[in-house]
């Protein structure tokens, strides 16, 4: 095995096209694109003043003394304004002329009902002010729960969620069980658009290895050497399995190449741990083992040039997956591209410290390698002297 390892990373630093788009062309990318692009980390767009009327059918009055705290406390007269209307058809047919950004009707017994304009920005902005009205009367009910004392002698209200349950009680001393019960989470690094082609780049060279994975027996097809493995006197099933394995130098060294390079040259950022990194970088591996081997078994019936049959249509997933620029995103296909998939689960690990997505794409890649080694150990076994 050793020998056949090495003649596979011989023949991968003697090729000088290899070397450039395996190794130096996607570090490339990560710069040119990161920085070109860079425009595209602004905002989408800006919010502007938000002007909100509520009008309260709970009868009940702590609940309506809740909610009148609420408006007050969100409302700074500039940027948000929130006030209360006692005629809820007025208030509707303002929304209509775009007078106010939205109605807010908090129901009775409970529940959140938002009418909303034509603006489709300062009605995603409403949307989450009540979630987080809905959350922070959730988090004041675990902290009641929790530690009853916290809420101090202050009087308290019921809250009320936008799933129309009651979610427990606000009190005068709000800020201190916000200081006491809610932490904030830093992500450890100030994420640019370079950090998103230093993932997007990963990718792309993981799933182009399908094509160095069809050259490990179309190549020995163009040299007149396929013969001399088929009349070899070893196993076929163990020389097909060695061909494979013979590729791990490959996907180790343009992974990693890739992967430093970002970080030390370029100042981008994979995960914020040692942890997510090792575990991004055994995600990436293990992808790349199963597109090899994918590779591997459709080279032993590809008789066009595995590079201008495949590439066309990885570059086209690629597109349309997001690799190259994250506008691109069409909801009935890039949600179902396997390199949109992967990438996602990458942004999981760097980003959030998320595990789940890349285990299940660690779990896919097994599979798949398990079910491609099988099925060309089969057809090389019979596969017949040319």
């Amino acid at each position: 095995m050793p020998e056949i390892i090495l003649k596979e990373t011989k023949e991968f630093l003697r090729d000088k096209t290899y070397l450039f788009f395996f190794l130096l062309f996607p570090a490339m990318l990560v710069f040119l694109l990161g920085n070109i692009l860079s425009s595209q980390d602004n905002a989408d767009a800006a919010i502007g003043a938000i002007s909100i009327q509520y009008y309260v059918e709970a009868k009940d009055p702590q609940s309506a003394a809740g909610i009148d705290d609420f408006a007050r406390a969100i409302s700074d007269g500039n940027t948000i304004k929130m006030e209360k209307t006692e005629d809820l058809a007025a208030s509707q047919a303002a929304v209509k002329d775009n007078s106010i950004t939205a109605v807010v009707v908090f129901l009775e017994p409970a529940g959140i009902q938002i009418y909303e304009g034509r603006n489709s920005v300062g009605n995603r902005t409403v949307a989450a002010i009540m979630n987080g009205f809905a959350l922070t009367n959730k988090a004041v009910l675990s902290a009641s729960q929790i530690s009853p004392a916290s809420l101090q002698d202050g009087g308290s209200v019921e809250g009320i969620a936008a799933d129309g349950n009651s979610v427990g009680a606000i009190s005068d001393d709000a800020m201190s069980i916000d200081r006491n019960f809610v932490t904030t989470k830093d992500l450890g690094v100030n994420r640019t658009i370079l950090d998103y082609y230093a993932i997007s780049m990963l990718t792309m060279i993981t799933f182009v290895s399908l094509i160095s994975g069809t050259y490990a027996f179309t190549r020995e097809r163009d040299n007149k050497t396929m013969n001399r493995l088929i009349l070899s006197p070893g196993n076929r099933w163990s020389l097909y399995i060695q061909k494979i394995l013979g590729t791990i130098p490959q996907i180790i060294s343009q992974t990693i190449v890739l992967m430093l390079v970002s970080v030390f040259l370029f100042h981008a950022h994979y995960a914020a741990t040692w942890k997510g990194n090792l575990f991004l970088f055994g995600m990436f591996f293990c992808v790349a083992l199963a597109l090899i081997s994918l590779g591997a078994f459709i080279g032993l019936f590809l008789k066009t040039e595995p590079t201008a049959t495949l590439m066309p249509i990885l570059w086209i997933a690629m597109f349309f997956g997001g690799t190259f620029t994250r506008m691109v995103n069409i909801k009935e296909v890039t949600p179902y591209l396997p390199n949109y998939i992967v990438q996602n689960a990458a942004f999981d690990i760097t980003l959030f410290g998320r595990y789940g997505m890349g285990l299940q794409v660690i779990a896919v890649s097994a599979v798949l390698f398990a079910a491609t080694l099988t099925a060309g150990v089969l057809v090389f076994n019979r596969k017949e002297e040319q």
